[in-house]
Order: C-alpha cells, then sequence, then structure tokens
C-alpha cells in the first residue's frame, strides 16, 4: 500500500455563520425547512425555524392580519428564480436577529405594509436577488445589522414615508468586484420619499444609489449616487436595473407568473371591446381566475371570475370579452387564485392609445431551428432583458438587450443546442412583460 504525504502544510479555515458571512450562501434549504404556504407561514420565526419559497414557484401570502417578526436564528428563503410577495396590509415586519436571504433571480416583494424595521440580524441578496418595498404607510427604518448585496442586485422603495438610517455602512458589496455602474453593480433605489440618512450607507463604489426627487437633496453618503442633478448620470444608474420606477407592483417582477401556470396572455381591441385571452399548461391547484380592471394606478378592481376547464387536455385556452369599453391607460390583470387560498398575478395588458401606438415584440418563425427573428416596434428606445424558460418554468438564460426606437429586426443565433421542445421566452422592459410561446424543432 503507498503512502502518500503533502509536501506542503495545509491550513483549514472554518468560517462561521456572521453577519459579513452568509449562513446559507448555497441557497439549500436546510432539513426540517417548512415550504411557505398561507396555512403554514407564522406571525414569529424564531430560533431554527425556516421557512422557504421553493426553486421556481411563486408564492402570494396575506398577512394583513398580524405583524411579522423574525427572530435570531429565524429565516425566510426565496430559492432561485422564486418569487414571494408578501401582503402586510397595515401591519408591520421587524427582524430582530433573524434572516432574508434572496437568492439567485430571486425575488421577495413586500406590499403593502405599515413599517419595516430592522433591529439586527441579516438581509442577504444573491447575484440577480430584488427586494421590493411597496406602499408602505409610515416608516421603513435600519437600526442596527447588514444589509448584504450581490452583483445585479436590487432594492427598491416606493411609496413610503421616511427612510431612516442608523447605521453606519450598513450595506457590504459581496460581489465579484468586476461590473460597475450602468453594467451590474448592484442597486438601492431610495425612491422619492422623505429620506433622514445619516450615516453613510456603504463604503464600496459598487453600490449604486438611485434617488428620484427632482434636488436630489437625500443624498444618503455613497460614493455612487444618482440623482437628477449629480454624478454619475441619473440615466447611467437607472437603465442598469430596468425595474426601476414602475410604481412597485404595477409593472415589475413581482408580478410575473411562471410559464408553468400561465403559458400566454394577450389582448386585441375587438369594435372598441377589450377581448383578454389567455393559456394555461397545469390547472391542477386552480381554483379560478378572477379578471381585474385598472384606470387609476396600481388601483384594481375584480370585475368577472372564470372557473377552470374541467377537461384533461395538456394546453386549456381561455376568451374574456369586458363589455364596458375602456378608455385611455386602461390596464387588465389575471389573478389566479388556488385552491389553498394562495393567488399570483399575471402580467398587465394595457389598452393601446387613442392614435393606436403600442409597443410590440414577436418572434419568428415559431417553430424554429437554429436562429430566431425578434421584431420590435418600440415609441422610444429601451433597455430590457430577455429570459428563456423551459415549460416547467426553469430559467435556461437571461441577456441583456438594448431595443432601438422604431421598427427593429434582431436576429438571435447559436440556439441548435436547445433539445427539441416547448420554451418560454419573457422581455423585460421598464414599462412591461412581453410573453411569447416558442417551439424547438
Amino acid at each position: 500500500m503507498k503512502t502518500f504525504y503533502l509536501k506542503y502544510p495545509v491550513i483549514l479555515i472554518i468560517l462561521f455563520c456572521t453577519r459579513s458571512v452568509p449562513c446559507n450562501a448555497q441557497c439549500t434549504a436546510p432539513p426540517g425547512a417548512i415550504s411557505i404556504t398561507q396555512a403554514s407561514f407564522g406571525s414569529v420565526i424564531n430560533a431554527s425555524l425556516v421557512y422557504y419559497v421553493p426553486t421556481g414557484t411563486i408564492v402570494s401570502i396575506d398577512h394583513s392580519s398580524n405583524d411579522l417578526s423574525i427572530a435570531a436564528g429565524g429565516e425566510i428563503l426565496v430559492m432561485a428564480n422564486s418569487t414571494l410577495n408578501l401582503n402586510m396590509g397595515g401591519k408591520n415586519m421587524t427582524i430582530s436577529g433573524g434572516t432574508v436571504q434572496v437568492c439567485q433571480n430571486g425575488i421577495l416583494a413586500i406590499n403593502p405594509g405599515h413599517d419595516f424595521t430592522l433591529n439586527s440580524g441579516l438581509i442577504s441578496l444573491m447575484n440577480s436577488g430584488a427586494l421590493e418595498f411597496c406602499n408602505f404607510g409610515h416608516d421603513i427604518t435600519f437600526n442596527a445589522g447588514s444589509i448584504q448585496m450581490d452583483d445585479y442586485s436590487s432594492i427598491e422603495l416606493v411609496g413610503y414615508h421616511n427612510l431612516i438610517n442608523n447605521v453606519t455602512n450598513l450595506i457590504q458589496y459581496i460581489g465579484s468586484g468586476t461590473v460597475g455602474v450602468g453594467s451590474g453593480d448592484p442597486i438601492f433605489h431610495t425612491g422619492s420619499g422623505s429620506n433622514a440618512m445619516a450615516n453613510n450607507l456603504t463604503k464600496s463604489t459598487h453600490i449604486d444609489f438611485v434617488d428620484d426627487n427632482l434636488t436630489g437633496i437625500d443624498f444618503p453618503g455613497s460614493a455612487n449616487f444618482c440623482g437628477p442633478q449629480s454624478s454619475p448620470a441619473y440615466a447611467t444608474c437607472r437603465t442598469s436595473w430596468p425595474f426601476m420606477g414602475t410604481g412597485c407592483g404595477s409593472a415589475n417582477t413581482s408580478q410575473i407568473l411562471l410559464p408553468l401556470i400561465i403559458i400566454e396572455f394577450t389582448s386585441i381591441v375587438e369594435n372598441g371591446l377589450m377581448q383578454l385571452n389567455w393559456e394555461t399548461a397545469d390547472e391542477t391547484n386552480i381554483k379560478y381566475f378572477v379578471i381585474e380592471r385598472s384606470v387609476v394606478p396600481n388601483q384594481f378592481d375584480s370585475i368577472d371570475r372564470v372557473l377552470p376547464q374541467k377537461n384533461a387536455d395538456v394546453l386549456h385556452y381561455y376568451s374574456y370579452t369586458d363589455l364596458k369599453k375602456p378608455v385611455e391607460n386602461t390596464t387588465y390583470r389575471l389573478k389566479v387564485v388556488e385552491k389553498d387560498g394562495s393567488f399570483l398575478y399575471s402580467k398587465i395588458l394595457v389598452v393601446p392609445t387613442a392614435n393606436g401606438e403600442v409597443n410590440t415584440i414577436s418572434f419568428s418563425p415559431n417553430p424554429f431551428d437554429e436562429y430566431l427573428y425578434m421584431s420590435t416596434n418600440f415609441s422610444n428606445p429601451t433597455i430590457a432583458f430577455l429570459n428563456l424558460y423551459s415549460i416547467a418554468g426553469n430559467l435556461l438564460g437571461k441577456f441583456h438587450l438594448s431595443i432601438g426606437g422604431g421598427q427593429k429586426l434582431t436576429r438571435i443565433t447559436n440556439l441548435a443546442f436547445l433539445p427539441a421542445g416547448l420554451y418560454i421566452v419573457e422581455i423585460v422592459t421598464p414599462d412591461h412583460n412581453y410573453y411569447q410561446r416558442l417551439i424547438k424543432r
């Protein structure tokens, strides 16, 4: 038997879980973790309790009846390519020693809420993770603890009263260090609320702060502060994250349904009436669909309910016509209510303006073999992301796009490697999300 000796000494380094080292950096649910449902989710998440959203799913929880507290040892974990929509209503959310972790391409959208307070603990956003504080009736306060942000991650604050920071260097950059302004820096979007940030939020030049105030008076002490009258240029920071400033719950990723559930949701205007068409691939857990209409931004009203089809076909097709003629800026969405009481939202569809202008995207040929043409007709140039999903809802690729104004045709090549089957392509712009089902031969 041969004996091997190490030529050089080995140093064993043990990393303990601290505020600067995420305890679950691999984004895996530990043994005993509880999958989040309306029935399972509690009001106090204390030591050894981990609630998680499984990979590739979207969960909506109504927590408007009770405050939510995450104590030391407790954790909320949003797995990769997943979304947790948390409706706190008029209640408060507090982190006191606990952890909130959003994994790659994950989203935690808290909309609406009253007070949010970080007393101690950790908020960790992995690559392309997003945290959204939407329509808070009172204050968002950071008293202690830390926030970790990886490349392409983002935090958006919209519709709050005061933003109060009592922590020096609250935000830690944990990215690669190879990105910059407009090309992957984490974004902290303070919106245009009343800010009272007495301390520098970070030392890192890789954290970009964006403020919508016209005067830029809410300077948070960051190396890269992007306001209308600041440097770097305001537009440069905004284009680095296409969901910014969309109203937080109006036309952002928190309302994207899994392609597995909603394959297509489209509309046409027939005889002055809006006709909604949608297609589903799996209705096992669906109780009913709610048609919602809005004539005021972010205020949707239910106008009708549609029951799921009873047949066992793989694909299901629906069509609904709103008998009330829509006015300009009317928008529509689907609310998909599941059997356990949880619900999901579709993307938002917009009624074309009076002159018929509406931004459009289409792909051809379909079915395709080795390449695709993307045809776009946008009134103004825009920045977008192209996401390619399998029919099972798995994210296969994410690409950054610059879409020019007017009619444009873009060739997408090197697609021969994809196995034959059904795919969903999603285009995410600052205003809307566009979907199309594609077939690979």
